[in-house]
């Protein structure tokens, strides 16, 4: 699941890492080709509803996406989202669980 919003984000992160020095150049080719093979497959959502619930309003709109698409786990090592509460997220989002990688891999 995916926005317009969410994939312009992803468009421009690749390069603006690279830029930075947080990637290398090889690092910056294997994630543009997983973004790509990612957005590729994804389902394209728009969010009707707007939230205000995050600690940075530019996040909302990750939970707007995944209330759009009925998303049931939005996994992320962002910790603004790891650390909301799940009774707010779940009295906004049905049903969202918010998770780590690791830990959807141990549930």
């Amino acid at each position: 699941m995916v926005s317009a919003t969410l994939l312009e984000e992803y468009r421009g992160s690749p390069a603006r890492l690279c830029q930075e020095g947080k990637i290398t150049r090889e690092q910056l080719t294997a994630l543009i080709a997983a973004v790509a093979a990612f957005v590729a497959d994804a389902q394209v959502v728009e969010a009707r509803t707007r939230l205000a619930i995050c600690r940075d309003p530019t996040d909302d709109h990750v939970l707007e996406c995944c209330l759009a698409g009925a998303v049931d786990v939005l996994l992320t090592g962002d910790h603004d989202f790891l650390e909301l509460e799940a009774r707010v997220v779940s009295r906004h989002v049905p049903g969202l669980r918010v998770l780590s990688p690791r830990a959807f891999l141990e549930s």
